[in-house]
């Protein structure tokens, strides 16, 4: 196949996920199957019966990829922790070595994806041969326990060298995101195994920040699951094991795993991350072409389902913010105390208006006497003309005589 591991892990997700109702390895997987309008990602999809086939060709892949990429690093790692002049180097002999690191990662694999006694008896067949017969046979000398028989149950100077060598922090931090990455591959991960992968992390790198503040402590905080996705690339061979867990590019570009959704030193809150999803548009597989971008998060639908959508704040919001930076001297805070001022000025001046009116309205109002009702109108009635005095009335009759008029009659002569 030319997909790279990051994307057979996603089809592989989507596959167990919709065929066996495992629990998603990736936080948006069930996003995506149950999003509308996703006809075109269900016709992609193989039938029942093809499945169970498929499901087990990429865990085949993905596997080999991981333990081959496992096996060259740790070696790597091992072989440079190792001083050529204080006689490890000499114990360990590079075919004892190459045998160690294979027993380390026979393991981890046995740690993380064989529980039982019956899956150790009986490892599942996505796991290639050669490797099963090491898991199987006790007795081989690159299984653990042939391991230690025969090279270090009789020798306690390469036992003790060993085991110095394994409690170094750089090998066992990469052990422990070794043993994550193979219960990665075999999925249905519980939650109990996120937890105490959240809690192994997290104390991780709080010792990493204590203890170093250059680069290193830089790369501790990359999520923990990256070596799942990262470790089979052959291009970083000159860098150090722990180094190439992620690169900046795998970082913004690779899928995050559901476990891992809450690693972080800035995530380390109860709450979860929440998306607010638009409607899948269309399907998620581009056709597998060489010439297509390799990661998943390249498709354009599936950002379109899984990315969190940019919206503008709000008006509050921006508020809010805008308090909090400028304080008092905030834009929307001044215009507020204006608007406040404004409006009990005007409140203030129709108040005066109102008493100005009711005082000219109790100036107008009668008082004292005046507000006393009055009584009933009396009827009129006609005048009654007095009696002069006698002396008034000879007055008045002398004035008639002085002033009478002529009332002779006219006589005419011819």
């Amino acid at each position: 196949m030319s997909d790279s591991s990051g994307k057979l892990m996603w089809k592989l997700d989507l596959l167990e996920v919709k065929f066996h109702n495992a629990s998603p390895r990736y936080r948006n997987t069930k996003k995506l199957l149950k999003a509308r309008h996703n006809e075109k990602l269900l016709k992609k999809l193989p039938s029942s019966s093809e499945a169970d086939a498929q499901i087990l060709q990429l865990k085949h892949e993905i596997f080999g990829k991981k333990y081959h990429a496992c096996v060259k690093k740790l070696h790597r790692e091992t072989k440079k922790l190792l001083k050529p002049n204080s006689g490890s180097s000499d114990v360990l002999e590079p075919e004892i070595l190459d045998k160690l690191v294979v027993s380390r990662i026979i393991k981890a694999i046995t740690n993380a994806m064989l529980p039982t006694k019956q899956l150790k008896e009986n490892p599942p067949h996505y796991i290639p041969e050669e490797i099963r017969s090491i898991i199987i046979d006790k007795s081989n000398t690159s299984n653990p326990s042939g391991f230690f028989n025969t090279y270090c149950k009789n020798d306690n100077n390469r036992n003790k060298i060993i085991s110095n060598l394994f409690n170094k922090k750089s090998i066992k931090t990469f052990v422990s995101e070794m043993e994550w990455t193979f219960r990665v591959v075999r999925g249905n991960i519980t939650k109990q195994e996120k937890l105490l992968h959240k809690k192994i992390s997290k104390a991780e790198n709080d010792v990493s920040d204590v203890s170093d503040e250059s680069d290193e402590s830089d790369e501790s905080d990359v999520d923990d699951n990256r070596i799942a996705y990262s470790s089979d690339s052959d291009s970083d061979a000159d860098e150090p094991a722990l180094h190439s867990r992620a690169s900046d590019n795998d970082s913004e570009q690779q899928p995050d795993p559901e476990a891992d959704s809450e690693s972080g030193p800035e995530s380390d809150s109860e709450t979860e991350r929440k998306y607010n999803l638009p409607q899948l548009a269309t399907g998620y597989f581009s056709g597998g072409s060489d010439e297509e971008a390799s990661d998943i998060d390249n498709d354009q639908v599936v950002k379109s389902v899984t990315e969190q959508r940019k919206n503008r704040r709000g008006q509050r919001a921006r508020q809010k913010i805008w308090a909090k930076k400028y304080g008092k001297e905030a834009k929307h805070i001044k215009e507020e105390r204006t608007r406040l001022a404004s409006e009990r000025e005007r409140k203030q001046l129709e108040y005066e208006e109102r008493e100005r009116k009711r005082q000219m309205k109790r100036q107008a109002e009668p008082t004292g006497s005046n507000n006393q009702p009055l009584g009933d109108r009396s009827e009129k009635t006609g005048v009654v003309e007095e009696k002069l005095h006698p002396s008034w009335q000879a007055k008045k009759m002398a004035e008639k005589t002085i002033t009478a008029k002529f009332s002779g009659k006219k006589i005419k002569f011819e």
